[in-house]
């Protein structure tokens, strides 16, 4: 939640900024905004992933990329 925080100019860090003496109020209630919004856009279904997104451990060799996948070794060209 920090770099959240940083976006809207609200100095500190999560979940510290909370009970800041000079921001917590404002990041308190920018927080309990936020998670009540990210609850209407998830109980609402407004967005629907269509992707997915791995991480493989690889190593370049020349021009190709090797993998090391479940399946052992792959080379992507």
């Amino acid at each position: 939640w920090t770099p959240f925080f940083q976006a809207w100019e609200l100095a500190g860090k999560s979940p510290a900024i909370l009970t800041d003496a000079i921001v917590g109020t404002q990041a308190s209630e920018l927080y309990r905004d936020a998670r009540a919004m990210l609850k209407r856009i998830v109980d609402a279904r407004w967005l629907t992933a269509k992707a997915v997104f791995g991480l493989w451990p690889a190593t370049s060799v020349g021009d190709d990329v090797h993998l090391t996948t479940e399946d052992g070794p792959a080379v992507l060209h």
